[in-house]
């Protein structure tokens, strides 16, 4: 058997370094696919198993009465049992029933229509953000292009004002960076933000059953077939959920050159393309600070 390599998953240097650790995970795969790593990733947590291979993640998904997200939520950190159970309100913290439950709310208002309503906004959104960006010399893609844009994006899906685009924006960093000092200043700044973003939640929810339109929000409020709707609990979670997971994970997909480097700042072209709009030509001798 070959030399195990020092494996450490949940090392946050690691990924502002480098990236996602492809070649533990290579490692893994081959001589390890179940792995039990002892280090929790925080003080008092408790470790897990890495399960690294396609067929075995599979049968774990298949297998939520044994594989629970709801049991202690589907997050490294150990929360409280009162934490428990607010948090089995959002989706991803949910086994069936109760996650198909929810899940079939959200697949109604997210059908190819819906979304297909949204292209003409998003390549304006695109747009926008390039032409942001076009007097200057060189700029860093992930502050000015992949952390923005799925913020903006969202709030389209949602039908969110504008104005409001900013302040989702800077709430959803101060949720999801609750162990970065640069985004949190302490666990009650980001209880305060979660508060905020509930209650805006609350507040969008309120304009839709007032005055609805042809938009995601209205279809998500609308009771289903069954006479069965959201609760205020759930649409609130739910969109606290779409604004923040959805916010990092596309703004960390985009930041991801697939090489383990962190993606270098743009140059930019500004030159118009036809049917391609403003262009741009990547700087590989230049540095980014990563932020994944």
């Amino acid at each position: 058997m070959a030399e195990e390599p020092e494996i450490n998953l949940v090392d946050l240097d690691i990924y502002q370094r480098s990236g996602a650790p492809h070649d533990q995970f290579a490692w893994l795969r081959e001589h390890a696919p179940v792995f039990w790593h002892a280090d929790g990733g925080g003080v008092g947590w408790p470790g897990f198993w890495a399960v690294t291979k396609h067929e075995d993640v599979a049968q774990v998904t298949r297998h939520p009465e044994i594989f629970s997200s709801a049991r202690r939520t589907a997050a490294f950190k150990e929360w409280s049992d009162l934490a428990v159970e607010r948090m089995r309100l959002m989706m991803i913290n949910m086994d069936p029933p109760q996650h198909t439950r929810q899940r079939s709310f959200v697949n109604r208002g997210f059908t190819p229509r819906m979304i297909g309503q949204l292209e003409e906004h998003i390549t304006q959104i695109c747009s926008g953000l390039l032409d942001d960006i076009a007097g200057y010399g060189e700029v860093d893609f992930v502050t000015e292009i992949a952390a923005p844009l799925p913020t903006q994006v969202i709030c389209e899906l949602v039908g969110a004002p504008v104005e409001d685009r900013d302040r989702i924006f800077k709430l959803s960093n101060r949720v999801v960076g609750f162990d970065d000092p640069e985004m949190v200043t302490s666990p009650a700044d980001q209880m305060q933000a979660v508060a905020e973003m509930y209650a805006y939640a609350g507040e969008l929810a309120e304009r839709r059953r007032q005055q609805p339109r042809d938009d995601i929000v209205t279809q998500l409020l609308k009771p289903d077939d069954a006479g069965q709707e959201l609760t205020t609990l759930e649409f609130n979670f739910f969109f606290l959920l779409l604004t923040v997971a959805g916010n990092e994970t596309t703004r960390n997909a985009a930041s991801d050159t697939g090489t383990g480097e962190p993606v270098a700042p743009i140059t930019v072209a500004g030159t118009m393309v036809p049917g391609h709009g403003r262009s741009w030509r990547t700087a590989p001798r230049c540095r980014a600070d990563w932020y994944g």
